[in-house]
């Protein structure tokens, strides 16, 4: 069974690091420097390239703890030019609907497998393709059908002065 529980754990260690001073400093000693993203996108890259089509254990740990430390260098390096595409429109929209994607992807896949399947044969780039596709459209509906209705309606209950929460609520 897949979980996704590692990588949100590696996630909350990371801000937990970085939020401490000693552990930033030591964050930043290892990834901080100028090499560190090319080097962290490339082990990223081969790691693709080599793993097995199952890439359970770990193959899939290797990524995850990479991504974290992918994370971690652009956080602490926010001049880098990496930063610029992760800023782009395409890949901040996914963030504003990556939750949908998160609950809906598993339901994509299993509508995708099959109907590339049948369309062009087991074709894994093909099925990942369509799956992160049609996660997406999901994602979209939901985002405007549930998600930014309830942002909104959530405004009446923001007590005055919390700007974070108003903040929040502003931006459905």
């Amino acid at each position: 069974m897949q979980a996704t529980f590692t990588p949100i754990c590696l996630g909350i260690g990371l801000a937990a690091l970085l939020d401490d001073p000693a552990g930033y400093r030591r964050a930043a000693a290892l990834l901080a420097s100028t090499a560190a993203l090319p080097v962290i996108a490339v082990a990223i890259a081969c790691l693709i390239v080599l793993a097995p089509p199952d890439i359970a254990g770990a193959p899939r740990l290797g990524f995850q703890l990479l991504s974290t430390a992918l994370i971690g260098a652009v956080v602490l390096r926010p001049t880098a030019p990496m930063v610029r595409v992760l800023e782009g429109r395409v890949v901040a929209r996914v963030g504003v609907v990556s939750y949908g994607m998160y609950l809906y992807h598993l339901l994509a896949l299993h509508i995708a497998a099959p109907a590339v399947g049948r369309a062009v044969g087991p074709s894994e780039p093909v099925i990942f393709l369509f799956t992160a596709v049609l996660a997406y459209g999901l994602a979209e509906i939901s985002f405007k059908l549930m998600e930014q209705p309830i942002l909104r309606a959530s405004r009446r209950f923001v007590a005055p002065g919390n700007r974070a929460a108003a903040a929040l609520s502003a931006e459905a």
